[in-house]
């Protein structure tokens, strides 16, 4: 995870970051189960896994990558990445519906997904978003149904809340 730039000091992409930790933290379950291949095992683990992916990329897309799009120069990357979380989404359903062939291309595409992530869009975010923009994304009050940002059932019609101090 990227702690180089400072940009886990700001509470959203602290946020973030948190998250990611805990996905990764929750693959180990999904590569144990690969490994002594139990397919019922592998189930649970991906539906484990997704129930922390679905709200995790729908605070990206609706809030950081949302206010990211509107600059030209990252628009292309983000939707790069939202189609990723799209791939990423489709893999889990595939394993846990017993294709247990899909979790090692899903967890490097995953790992390699948060790493573009953290160690490409969050500094890059922290350098280019102007101070209207944090102060949105901070808010917490930024609208989910904007249309900047590409719809995504996890939070539509929800207010976004993540402005705790963060220390790291």
């Amino acid at each position: 995870m990227c702690s180089y730039c400072g940009c886990r000091n700001i509470p959203l992409i602290g946020l973030l970051t948190d998250q990611h930790e805990e996905i990764v933290n929750a693959t180990y379950a999904l590569r144990m189960a690969a490994r002594a291949d139990e397919q019922e095992r592998a189930a649970t683990a991906a539906k484990h896994l997704a129930e922390l992916m679905h709200p995790h990329t729908g605070l990206e897309e609706r809030g950081l990558f949302a206010e990211m799009r509107k600059d030209e120069m990252f628009t292309e990357h983000i939707d790069s990445l939202c189609g990723e979380h799209s791939t990423i989404e489709l893999e889990l359903d595939a394993i846990a519906g017993g294709n247990l062939a899909r979790i090692e291309p899903l967890l490097t595409l995953l790992y390699n997904h948060i790493d573009r992530e953290e160690n490409g869009l969050f500094p890059s975010a922290l350098a280019f978003l102007q101070d209207e923009q944090w102060d949105l994304l901070q808010s917490g009050t930024f609208d989910p149904g904007s249309p900047e940002a590409p719809p995504h059932p996890s939070n539509v019609g929800e207010r976004v809340e993540f402005t705790e101090a963060r220390e790291h």
